[in-house]
């Protein structure tokens, strides 16, 4: 396997701001360099598409000519990453420097399943979002965690029911296997329903407390 495979990072953008500008200056100064950031538009009429790709030429900016939303604009980016493995990334996020190197060293460990970092508040200080999405026993989804404080227990890489969509990391293997996200929904539960028909074909959910992003 090559030693540092290309990943390939998927923002799917709506209007976002400062903070599309804000994350992908995030994953400029990640410690893992081989990446492809793939800024995906949803027609925003905020410009920050057009600002992203002048303050960072080397980005793929794709404009879709309507909304598709959230399924439907980041299968577009799925379908064109060339990375070996794939991370689908709200543009409301900022990534710690190894969270990707911790990803790759998870999936290293664990092999083939969709993995998500701890995601913590960025507004809060000390607050946690998700340490892993739990499903229900009336089989609807939930962030385990959320609001509670960051404690310093020790945590290690352990399987969830699904992994969060504000940060989802797998590979283009994976996707093949179970399929992209489903656009008859149009926005909310696509995590859910990716990591359920993953599940039913043997390929599990994955926390990595060591992979960190601060989300909005």
């Amino acid at each position: 396997m090559n030693e540092s495979p290309l990943v390939s990072v998927i923002v799917l953008n709506y209007n976002a701001g400062e903070l599309l500008l804000n994350c992908v200056n995030s994953l400029k100064k990640s410690t893992y360099t081989n990446l492809e950031i793939l800024v995906v538009d949803n027609i925003s009429s905020d410009n920050s598409q057009k600002k992203c790709k002048e303050r960072f030429p080397d980005i793929k900016l794709i404009q879709n000519n309507k909304n598709l939303g959230y399924c439907g604009g980041n299968n577009v980016g799925v379908r064109e990453a060339n990375g070996e493995f794939i991370i689908i990334l709200n543009p409301d996020t900022i990534i710690e420097p190894n969270c990707i190197n911790e990803l790759i060293f998870a999936y290293n460990k664990f092999g083939e399943g969709l993995y998500q970092p701890k995601i913590l508040s960025l507004n809060e200080e000390n607050i946690i979002q998700s340490t892993g999405n739990m499903l229900h026993v009336f089989g609807f989804g939930f962030a385990r965690d959320k609001g509670n404080k960051v404690t310093d227990k020790t945590e290690e890489i352990e399987k969830i029911g699904y992994a969060s969509g504000t940060c989802l990391f797998t590979s283009r293997e994976v996707i093949n296997k179970v399929g992209l996200l489903d656009e008859f929904l149009f926005l909310y539960h696509d995590d859910l329903d990716l990591g359920w028909r993953a599940a039913h074909i043997g390929i599990n959910s994955y926390y990595v407390p060591k992979s960190k992003i601060y989300h909005v």
